[in-house]
């Protein structure tokens, strides 16, 4: 059964899972904003966080619009999404990340 405007029932707020898994992050990168305002992305976080190929996906479906109708986050928002992205792809799986440094000019070879 769907609620208005296409949203399932329980995606208003967040699930207990949602709220472990941003009670584990630092606090400096909690989506506070994000978990405010579009609980059911932080919903969908916590159950694929462990899964690298669905959070990289995830966070691109998030940033760009393929459905082309969409109004876009408010920059909080964003700005959550982007250090969030930050984090997994520096702490959380650096290794497998595509926007992993691979050259840096202060080291010398």
């Amino acid at each position: 059964m769907a609620t208005e405007r296409g949203k399932k029932p329980g995606e208003d707020k967040l699930s207990d899972a949602a709220q472990k898994w941003l009670a584990a992050l630092p606090d400096e990168i909690k989506p506070k904003n994000l978990a405010e305002q579009y609980p059911r992305i932080c919903n969908h976080f916590a159950r694929v966080w462990r899964q690298h190929e669905e959070v990289d996906s995830y966070f691109n479906e998030l940033v760009q619009d393929s459905r082309g109708d969409r109004k876009g986050f408010a920059f909080s928002v964003m700005t959550d999404i982007s250090t969030l992205r930050d984090y997994y792809d520096t702490k959380v799986h650096p290794d497998e990340s595509p926007f992993r440094v691979t050259w840096d000019p202060r080291h010398r070879v």
